[in-house]
């Protein structure tokens, strides 16, 4: 059976703040350091003390990431996709995470996709 293939512009999952925290993801001082002026002055966020995040907000409802552009579930990219952070180059389409993300977001109505 072939695998899946996981088409990130058309869903956006892994980009939305679950848990409602304030921040998607972490950075790390690398990732600080590759952000423009205008990402670390305007939506560097530090929720949990020492530890900086990009801010989330919430656009329809769903609270995703700052840099998230489009409409989830439908067509998205990642506006800072070239210096997006550590976290993200390491998020695999069609892992573990992915699936879940994508499970989710298929549970709130706005991907309409079997897995």
């Amino acid at each position: 059976m072939p695998r899946k293939k996981y088409d990130c512009r058309t869903c956006g999952a892994c980009c939305i703040d679950w848990e409602c925290s304030g921040v998607v993801p972490e950075l790390e001082q690398d990732d600080i350091a590759r952000l423009s002026d205008h990402y670390r002055h305007h939506h560097l966020r530090y929720p949990f003390r020492d530890t900086p995040g990009l801010a989330s907000r919430e656009v329809k409802g769903v609270t995703q990431c700052v840099a998230l552009r489009g409409r989830i579930g439908q067509c998205v990219h990642c506006f800072i996709y070239d210096n997006r952070p550590w976290v993200c180059r390491c998020f695999k389409p069609g892992s573990e995470y992915c699936r879940e993300s994508r499970r989710d977001l298929i549970d709130t109505g706005l991907l309409k996709e079997d897995l």
